[in-house]
């Protein structure tokens, strides 16, 4: 991580990359598409971000995963791309296939380690077996990442959630102009003892560490993840 202290430029546009974006696509019959809120609670992060940024605070937009059951053919995902952009919102598309292995890969392993819960049962050795599609999506979304920083002229990126561990590598791969990476955590992260075990911690902590800043809820999450590089 760089040490040194970045200043947020209230002028520029911050991309915000979330597991799920804060609209909810919908589709009519006559194959229209509408924009449903998915944050009912003003504690949630989605409307107090929403907050900053309708009081001209800061500029946002969003980077986030759009699940369909179908393939979305070109129009359709032109059309639902018109319509998010009026949000300021940008969808990485996946079918509920496409998306089922990483989730698998998450539920199965990363998140119950997150909660210092180590469960040896088959449904978790099953999840071993996503691996390579937890990296595919992450990096699909780091890739989409850098095609909204261009258009926007962006130089931050916040990155919220594990779900998304890998995007910080990604973004480092293929990046032309140096991002300003924040990386903050919304659960907890495990006792150093615990995710020493977990399969694939190298990755993901090389990757985190490509972060300029991490944050986490309290310190004690924070000193497992110090204790755990």
């Amino acid at each position: 991580m760089n040490p040194k202290t970045v200043k947020l430029d209230p002028n520029e546009v911050i991309v915000q990359v979330s597991h799920q974006l804060p609209y909810r696509l919908a589709s009519s019959e006559e194959g229209l598409f509408t924009l449903e809120p998915c944050y009912p609670s003003p504690s949630l992060l989605y409307a107090n971000l929403d907050e900053l940024a309708q009081n001209g605070t800061y500029k946002f937009v969003w980077v986030g995963i759009v699940v369909t059951k179908h393939p979305m053919t070109t129009f359709e995902e032109e059309q639902a791309n018109k319509i998010l952009l009026e949000k300021n919102s940008y969808a990485v598309f996946f079918t509920e296939e496409q998306i089922t292995p990483y989730l698998r890969f998450y539920e199965g392993l990363i998140r119950p380690n997150m909660h210092n819960f180590a469960d040896p049962s088959d449904h978790v050795k099953q999840a071993l077996n996503y691996w390579a599609e937890f990296k595919s999506i992450n990096s699909r979304i780091a890739w989409r990442v850098q095609e909204v920083r261009r258009q926007v002229n962006s130089h931050t990126v916040w990155i919220h959630g594990d779900q998304n561990m890998l995007v910080p590598y990604y973004i480092r791969q293929s990046e032309k102009v140096k991002a300003n990476i924040g990386f903050y955590f919304h659960q907890a992260f495990p006792a150093s003892a615990i995710f020493q075990a977990f399969y694939k911690r190298e990755e993901l902590l090389q990757s985190l560490l490509h972060s300029d800043l991490i944050g986490f809820h309290i310190w004690e999450y924070a000193r497992n993840f110090i204790n755990s590089c």
